[in-house]
């Protein structure tokens, strides 16, 4: 900081803020307002940032711990504040869970639609993990929309395969095997099987370095999410196993499962597992 600068900061005693600095003279003033003018705007710049990250990432998390459609309301919030702040990056990252959220209330046109305006925006900016991210929120809705859009949707999967592996980036890695697993698994199980072994692993891996970094600095976020990547990644192999017909493993999976699922709180997960579990039950005891 400079010599004007720092002499207003003197006569101010405190930050020297448009609204909250004091000088000690009207001279003082005038020979520290081109420092005071850039401080003031790069301050500006950065509050507003800030808000618009907490908006969005409370809408995030918010998908999993709140609801969707509470979600969706914070992260279009998130949103339009982008648009007004002129953040690419993050109208691209809103787009990108948006349609995540219309996916999971079976809106597949809007879904399309806001997977479709983040892959745009990632290519724009030549964002390779935000294209990613988006390729893989196309593939399912495609997946789900159309007779024969699996296929599609393989070919999106494995492109963000591709381009997780060139950067070395496993969260990505971890997301893309997983729907590749889930579509394998209609044509060739043991390679469906492979992917999804593949993908529980790295999941395992990220929950055991999330929970090391809980312990270092007391944050739960990753944690959290870690849970439940992981959780999920289980119950979608214990389907694959129950499906090729290894149901000692797909029980201990499910419960194993069901284990992270009642840690988390999830309800919702939980009635899930245990469904799946009642009914290998029922077949069991009707053979």
């Amino acid at each position: 900081m400079g010599d004007l600068a720092a002499k207003a900061l003197v006569c101010a005693g405190t930050e020297p803020w448009c609204k909250t600095a004091w000088f000690c003279g009207a001279q003082c003033q005038r020979d520290a307002w081109p420092t005071h003018k850039r401080f003031c705007r790069a301050y500006d710049v950065e509050r507003k940032e800030q808000e618009l990250q907490r908006l969005y990432e409370d809408g995030v998390r918010n998908i999993t711990r709140s609801g969707v459609r509470g979600a969706l309301d914070q992260l279009q919030a998130a949103a339009d504040l982008a648009t007004r702040q002129k953040n690419r990056m993050y109208e691209g990252l809103c787009a990108k869970w948006i349609a995540t959220c219309y996916d999971r209330l079976d809106d597949h046109a809007k879904a399309q639609a806001f997977a479709e305006q983040a892959l745009l925006i990632a290519r724009e900016l030549k964002d390779w993990k935000l294209e990613a991210e988006s390729l893989i929120g196309l593939g399912l809705v495609m997946r789900k929309q159309q007779p024969e859009g699996w296929r599609r949707a393989l070919i999106y999967f494995e492109v963000a395969l591709s381009a997780a592996r060139r950067h070395a980036d496993v969260e990505v890695e971890a997301s893309a095997l997983g729907n590749i697993g889930a579509i394998r698994m209609m044509e060739d199980r043991a390679e469906g099987m492979r992917a999804l072994m593949e993908c529980a692993s790295i999941r395992e891996d990220m929950l055991n370095a999330a929970v090391a970094q809980f312990r270092l600095t007391g944050d739960s976020g990753p944690t959290t999410a870690a849970f439940h990547n992981y959780t999920t990644s289980l119950i979608n192999l214990g389907g694959a196993a129950y499906l090729q017909g290894d149901w000692d493993f797909a029980i201990e999976l499910y419960e194993k499962a069901l284990t992270h699922a009642e840690t988390l709180s999830d309800v919702e997960r939980q009635c899930t597992i245990l469904v799946n579990l009642a009914n290998m039950s029922e077949v069991q005891d009707s053979l």
